[in-house]
């Protein structure tokens, strides 16, 4: 026997595998599948491309889903690790030549000055910087006490 649903599905599967399949056409296929009226195709119609909608953006989410991966994996790769900039910064104090394009580039001592002064930021090998925390005008901050708590 023939239901509804399964005409709805045929009907899907042709949208699906046809994505530029007109209304003509579709019915068309349908007529001599079925020879249903063109009323019947009408609603099977409408519920088929309503599924092939929910279908479609399912497949648009996922593809989304898995572009937004790739993208997140390709940036993690272009971007230093944390060891892989101390390695080059490293290199430059020391005053070791970068190779690039089969070239070797000496670090300028200007250059090995700024690596060591960045090397010691992101290790942290400053002294922290003792400040002197005042109340207002420079005074000396007061103790306060609790005296009450108010619950509304």
């Amino acid at each position: 026997m023939i239901t509804p649903k399964s005409r709805q599905k045929w009907l899907f599967e042709l949208l699906k595998k046809e994505p530029a399949c007109t209304y003509l056409n579709a019915f068309h296929q349908y007529k001599q599948k079925y020879d249903f009226s063109e009323t019947t195709f009408v609603s099977d119609w409408k519920k088929a491309n309503k599924e092939l909608e929910t279908w479609q953006n399912k497949v648009s989410s996922e593809v989304q889903k898995q572009e937004i991966q790739i993208e997140v994996e390709a940036r993690k790769e272009n971007v230093l690790t944390k060891i892989e900039a101390l390695a080059v910064l490293s290199q430059i104090a020391r005053g070791e030549p970068l190779e690039k394009d089969n070239k070797k580039y000496y670090p300028s001592f200007r250059d090995q000055i700024n690596a060591v002064t960045q090397l010691a930021k992101i290790e942290g090998w400053e002294a922290p910087i003792k400040q002197e925390v005042t109340g207002k005008d420079g005074k000396d901050l007061q103790p306060f006490q609790v005296t009450g708590i108010i619950i509304k």
